[in-house]
């Protein structure tokens, strides 16, 4: 019975978002540890080796696209991951906080060792505390969150964990260590601190975190009825557009990823079409015939029409691949082979008969279905402010009302019509829509059967429990799983709790509603009334009060929509009325004055060339409405950068102030040394002249001033400068500009260039202000 509830346990802890916090721990652990821009597939084989775990390089992506999301980690253009710097440091206190908690906790444990006054080595002490620890790690691996209750201070007379502390007390060297190691066992919730229990809370939130990656393979092989068994899935023409590379599309990975699951055995399903939706792809063959130039082009001419930024995104992907790889197929080709692909991928035709579906009697008749939901979906639409929604062409529609009765009979066909044994992946979220619609419309005493299509991307979610662990050591994985210091302790908090606590009553009271279920713990207040309710021992009675009052609120809503309905029907009724009052008036008109008929064809003609004019004209003016709210945004936007640039130059503009005192100050000194050196030159002239005597002096200067005037001729002729005295002093003043600059990294030529956009910016803004006018 224990392994059933730790099976259901798991496959609950699947479906919470517990499991992707798990795989990012994982991975922020990977990255932090090795601290190297690491590939997709470098990191999946760090977890194999070092945690024992195998996670599918699907969701490895999938969490490393999160984690970029969340800025936690960054790609770099190689396409590798690397730790974010805030959340390395957030990883580094986290580390220091837990190796501080962990020392305190193994010196409190030391200390009751040592109370005991038997003589221990260092080594043996060492031995004691692990193997305590490791039996602490082995009952939650055993019993989850239940393990807390054999180490809390009451009267527990289950002993199902005897085995496991007998097991860590047979590893011990000498019989001493063993009699402490019960001790501390059987003393152990008698010194229970706050700090103690806290740390087993916290390997209860880790041990949970680690249930959320699965079931291991051995164990769920034991369970058959939790797998997947024979579930037949039928596809869309667009999620064969997305395996055969037909189109760009997000969900593309999404429909990779399951037939590769199912390729690999992972999960027990079929994915098959019917011959209506493979001749709606064979038909599409002409379209991309159209679209994509069967010539053969040269590299250049494929660069040229890269280069020319006019390409759709499909055919851009297209030029790029045959870029790379001139024989890559034109998709008219991939269509030509495309059963043959489709096969080769598990993906096979199914030969099942729908005769009564080939009277177009009956798919014509399902027309007039689709048009109601058209009509209310753009309906809302426009109410919304939103542009209408074109209809469907007639052979779209027909293969998607074909394909949607053809799973309705096959559900009939095995009785099968309130399960998904039975399914369909499209791409097209208004057939899903309209799915939903159609299914709605049941009678109220009449259950909503399943949805009979679904994206692939939630098929995936729905599923992913039924996927095993895949580990060498189931043990080892726990173990290293629950040691790494990347996990939030914080990430179950009370409400979590209270919200799966609540799951209890909605299920005993047989709510499975999830619209419903979800309107009413979506309640701001909802977790914390809970709560309160538990501390009374009404919670039931709490949960019923809140079903009554959404009842109350979907009967107000239903009676509003219906009374909606009625109104317009009626007003629809009576335009029709008076309509038909108007053509009978009008036949009247027509077959007494022939010449009153003439005259009302003009007034009418009249009448609609004046509604076209408003309406054109009603047109213009929303079309300048929409331009004038367009530039505002623009203005918005562009004085929202404005200010941020004017900032940072006013920041910069203050720092130049001081670098500028700074330059000063050197040109300053350096000026006073030069206008020493000269007047000392000078002054040891006059001393040589008072010393020597001017006779013996007067040759020296003579030679002395005719060098300085031929140097003034020579450095230009040499260096081609010309010798100025202001012009030297200006550069040499702006060299210690520069210097003091580049001494504090201050980037002149970027200051400038502020300055410069800060222009342009305002320049933009009253351009855009004088066209807001003038509209």
């Amino acid at each position: 019975m224990k392994n059933i509830d730790n099976v259901i346990k798991n496959l609950y802890l699947c479906t919470t978002n517990s499991r992707e916090k798990m795989q990012q721990t994982l991975i922020e652990n990977v990255l932090f540890t090795l601290d190297t821009p690491m590939t997709i597939q470098e990191i999946d084989d760090f977890i194999k080796s070092e945690f024992h775990l195998e996670i599918d390089s699907y969701e490895t992506k999938e969490t490393l696209l999160q984690l970029v999301t969340d800025r936690a980690i960054i790609k770099d253009v190689n396409d590798k991951y690397y730790i974010s710097p805030e959340c390395k440091e957030s990883i580094v206190r986290n580390v220091v906080q837990n190796n501080d908690t962990e020392n305190k906790r193994n010196e409190r444990i030391k200390a009751q060792i040592e109370a005991y006054k038997i003589s221990f080595t260092p080594n043996e002490i060492t031995e004691i505390i692990t193997t305590f620890n490791e039996y602490i790690y082995e009952c939650f691996l055993e019993f989850g969150r239940k393990a807390i209750q054999y180490f809390l201070p009451f009267d527990n007379n289950d002993d199902s964990n005897s085995s496991l502390w007998k097991n860590k007390l047979n590893k011990l060297q000498n019989s001493n260590q063993k009699k402490v190691f019960e001790l501390l066992i059987l003393n152990y919730p008698d010194t229970l601190t706050k700090a103690e229990l806290d740390y087993l809370d916290n390997i209860a939130i880790k041990a949970e975190y680690f249930f959320s990656l699965g079931i291991p393979a051995q164990e769920f092989d034991r369970f058959q009825d939790l797998k997947l068994n024979g579930l037949v899935i039928l596809v869309d023409t667009n999620f064969m557009y997305s395996i055969l590379d037909l189109h760009s599309h997000r969900q593309n990975e999404n429909c990779h990823q399951i037939t590769k699951l199912i390729s690999n055995n992972k999960i027990d399903c079929r994915l098959v079409f019917i011959k209506k939706t493979l001749l709606e792809l064979q038909n599409k063959k002409s379209d991309f015939e159209r679209n994509i130039i069967t010539e053969k082009l040269s590299h250049n001419q494929i660069k040229s029409l890269l280069d020319s930024e006019q390409l759709t995104s499909f055919a851009k992907n297209y030029y790029e691949r045959k870029l790379i790889d001139p024989e890559t197929p034109h998709p008219a080709d991939k269509i030509k082979f495309g059963n043959q692909i489709l096969k080769s991928k598990n993906i096979e035709i199914y030969n099942y008969q729908f005769p009564q579906l080939e009277d177009a009697t009956f798919i014509n008749a399902k027309f007039q279905e689709y048009y109601d939901f058209h009509n209310i979906k753009n309906d809302v639409r426009i109410q919304n402010g939103m542009s209408e929604i074109p209809m469907k062409d007639d052979k779209k529609l027909e293969h998607d009302i074909y394909l949607r009765e053809a799973i309705i009979s096959l559900r009939k066909k095995k009785n099968k019509i309130d399960d998904i044994d039975f399914i369909c992946l499209t791409l097209d979220k208004g057939l899903i829509d309209f799915d939903r619609y159609a299914n709605g419309k049941k009678g109220i005493n009449q259950e909503t059967p399943a949805p009979n299509f679904i994206l692939p991307s939630i098929f995936l979610r729905k599923i992913r429990p039924f996927i095993p662990m895949i580990t060498d050591d189931y043990k080892k994985a726990f173990i290293t799983s629950i040691t790494v210091n990347t996990i939030d302790n914080t990430a179950f908090p009370i409400q979590s709790e209270a919200l799966q606590r609540s799951m209890t009553y909605f299920k005993k009271l047989g709510i499975d509603d999830p619209n419903l279920i979800l309107s009413i713990i979506k309640q701001e207040l909802f977790y914390k009334e809970f709560i309160a309710s538990e501390k009374e021992n009404k919670e039931e009675e709490f949960i019923r009060g809140e079903l009554d009052k959404a009842f109350e609120a979907l009967r107000n809503e239903k009676n509003s929509v219906e009374k909606k309905l009625a109104n317009t029907e009626k007003e629809r009724m009576d335009a029709i009325a008076k309509e038909q009052e108007k053509q009978k008036q009008l036949i009247e008109q027509i077959g007494t004055v022939s010449s009153d008929f003439t005259q009302k064809e003009i007034d009418y003609k009249s009448e609609i060339e004046k509604i076209e004019s408003n309406k054109q004209k009603e047109i213009g003016e929303k079309d300048k409405e929409i331009e004038r709210v367009k530039i505002g945004k623009d203005i918005k936007l562009k004085k929202g950068i404005l200010e941020a640039k004017r900032k940072d130059y006013d920041d910069k503009t203050k720092l130049l102030t001081p670098f500028g005192e700074q330059a000063e100050k050197k040109y300053n000194y350096f000026v006073l040394r030069f206008i020493l050196i000269i007047v000392g030159y000078f002054l040891l002239l006059a001393i040589l002249t008072y010393k020597i005597g001017w006779n013996t002096m007067e040759p020296i200067t003579f030679f002395l001033g005719g060098f300085g005037i031929i140097a003034s001729y020579l450095y230009p002729a040499i260096f081609g400068k010309d010798l100025n005295p202001f012009k030297f002093f200006k550069t040499k003043k702006g060299k210690y500009i520069e210097e003091v600059h580049s001494m504090f990294n201050f980037n002149i030529k970027e200051y400038n260039k502020l300055n410069e956009e800060i222009k342009n910016i305002e320049v933009d803004i009253t351009k855009l202000e004088t066209d807001e006018k003038g509209l």
